[in-house]
């Protein structure tokens, strides 16, 4: 669509050279298309985003933000799905100052750059090489040919990632059941409005961070009242992996903004003046849609300046939707407080109704429909991925179950290693779809697959390279609940993924029982009797190309027992032992010793 008068005005301000890029200083006066950082992010790119993506066409222009002064040598960009990689032109690059109110990343760098004609439609991560070394922000920019006259946008929300124990267990199940079912849906973005997470542990983060990174369609979220909480102490964990708390997807003939307005308002006057500025911006596009946590037409949990400052812009440039959450069910209708289109989705970690997700069609015109039969139970119809689909194992198998009353027609992408071999689909060889490269030294493949799933079906696709013979592994935690021993087991696999597991135990070590599965925090657990003083436990991995791996333990001190060491034997090898007795050993070994301390004492 072009750049804009305010942003042309600034340009016009820079002398443009291709091989020789000139330096021109200037303050940010003009829009820039994010408010004031409270972090610099991981990437020390600031747009366009991992949840702030930035859509063009091919000889398209557009600008890249980053947070610090650099010598920009090239920029790229690279598909992971088709193993594409196309160099753009670096029109212009120069030093910029954010003199705005709350600014903690001040000193940033723009690059003004041009896409090539032939660059292919794709998902792109955006690389740029400096005299520093290499800055890459992944799945930031979408190509597309056109800029469609009808968007699909995928709607999530109160997903609740992080924290531990069962209940945050279902939470991830359910957030990639339902991002990989919008996937293969082929929406052209993801929406979450808010409660994205619910921890503040790095590694957890940093797991959500790799999923979103190698899904074939964009993604983007508002902040909810849980992700604020860890703003309060100054952990801004959304900005330095996502997203500003406050940003702008630009989808070229339509833009959605996050707002973070999790105190019931929005907290910095400057983030309001972004937002008239942005709306401002882009008042030639007609469809315009806002994304926030609270609802904005209950006038108990958002505040009276913010409902008239959204009826504001809503008089003064027309708002063509305002996606909502935080009461975990559907809604559908025209704000009293805003006069905004208004629209919630139910959750995928706990709702009153179904946990689920729903799709929204936005028009260039700035229509919006939202039919009812676009909302998904994930009973019913889901997407799941046997294990993490970034590249992590040889192999991979997809579960689609549709118990929905029609076909539902669905891509499919299959991300594992290259070692060499022959992909198998079900065993059998496949070549279409099939795309092989390298990137940062190490070798991928990726089989996109289309699929028409019948109505009333539980269908599964197993990938695999050559004869998958590596049965899967996993550790084993044993805790306690009320009357049950549970099991905690962390399983894996390098091939084709864990399809089930089995768990038994016995008094015995001779007689085996299946173990009961018990709901324990929201999520079903394998079980054995507490009144037990000890028991054998074996468990059974099976992977999707149908390897075993028998795992046998011992648990306390059974009342009968018979034999020692591991229990029972698998044919053909030897016992596996497990964490449990040097978890026993050593919580042990920490008791004596507290003991003796305090005799010392």
């Amino acid at each position: 669509m072009g750049l804009r008068a305010p942003l042309l005005i600034l340009l016009m301000s820079f002398t443009l050279s291709v091989a020789f890029p000139v330096f021109t200083s200037v303050k940010a006066d003009s829009y820039i298309p994010f408010p004031p950082y409270h972090v610099e992010p991981i990437n020390k790119i600031l747009y366009p985003r991992l949840a702030a993506p930035k859509f063009t066409r091919p000889g398209g222009s557009f600008m890249i933000f980053l947070a610090g002064s650099f010598e920009v040598s090239s920029v790229s960009i690279f598909d992971d799905v088709r193993g594409l990689s196309f160099s753009l032109d670096i029109a212009n690059v120069a030093p910029l100052t954010d003199s705005r109110e709350g600014a903690v990343v001040t000193e940033m760098t723009s690059i003004y750059v041009n896409v090539p004609g032939d660059a292919a439609e794709g998902l792109y991560d955006i690389i740029v090489s400096t005299a520093s070394g290499t800055l890459r922000e992944p799945n930031a920019l979408v190509v597309v040919k056109e800029f469609p006259d009808t968007y699909v946008i995928g709607h999530i929300s109160d997903t609740h990632l992080g924290g531990w124990g069962g209940k945050y267990i279902e939470a991830y199940a359910n957030f990639d059941k339902a991002i990989y079912s919008l996937e293969a849906l082929g929406v052209d973005i993801i929406v979450c409005s808010g409660d994205f997470i619910e921890q503040n542990k790095e590694a957890g983060i940093k797991h959500i961070y790799d999923i979103l990174s190698k899904l074939a369609v964009p993604f983007t979220t508002a902040l909810g009242n849980t992700d604020y909480t860890f703003n309060t102490k100054g952990i801004y964990l959304i900005e330095k992996y996502f997203a500003p708390d406050s940003s702008l997807v630009d989808m070229g003939n339509a833009i959605i903004i996050n707002i973070d307005a999790e105190t019931g308002d929005i907290a910095e006057d400057v983030v309001y003046n972004w937002i008239r500025d942005t709306l401002s911006f882009y008042s030639d596009v007609n469809l315009k849609i806002l994304n926030s946590h609270y609802p904005n037409w209950d006038p108990n949990v958002v505040s009276s300046r913010f409902i008239d400052f959204f009826k504001s812009m809503n008089d003064q440039f027309g708002i063509s939707l305002f996606l909502n959450g935080h009461i975990h069910r559907n809604t559908k209708k025209v704000s009293d407080t805003t006069g905004i289109l208004t629209i919630t989705t139910t959750s995928t970690e706990i709702s009153s109704e179904f946990l689920g997700f729903r799709l929204i069609y936005g028009s260039s015109d700035g229509s919006v429909s939202a039919p009812d039969d676009a909302i998904y139970n994930l009973e019913n119809m889901y997407v799941k991925y046997a294990q993490d689909n970034f590249f992590a194992a040889s192999g991979q198998s997809v579960v689609v179950h549709n118990d929905l009353d029609y076909a539902i027609n669905l891509t499919l992408y299959f991300k594992v290693l290259d070692t060499g071999q022959d992909l198998l689909l079900n065993g059998s060889p496949v070549t279409t779809g099939v795309f092989a490269f390298s990137d940062d030294g190490s070798k991928y493949k990726t089989l996109v697959l289309d699929v028409s799933v019948p109505p009333g079906s539980h269908s599964v696709y197993v990938v695999s390279q050559g004869v998958d013979d590596e049965a899967p592994t996993a550790k084993v935690v044993i805790d306690t609940f009320k009357q049950y021993y549970y099991f905690k087991i962390s399983a894996s696999d390098e091939g084709t993924g864990v399809a089930k597991i089995d768990v038994y135990y016995s008094i015995d070590n001779s007689t085996w029982k299946e173990c009961k599965y018990v709901v324990i925090d929201s999520w079903p657990y394998p079980t054995a009797p507490r009144e037990l003083e000890g028991f054998y436990y074996k468990i059974i991995l099976t992977d999707y190309s149908g390897n075993r791996n028998t795992i046998y333990g011992l648990y306390g001190s059974p009342s009968k027992p018979s034999g020692g060491g591991g229990g029972e034997q698998p044919p053909g090898g030897v016992a596996s032992t497990t964490m449990i007795f040097a978890v026993g050993a050593v919580t042990v070994l920490v008791v004596v010793l507290v003991y003796l301390f305090r005799r010392r004492k």
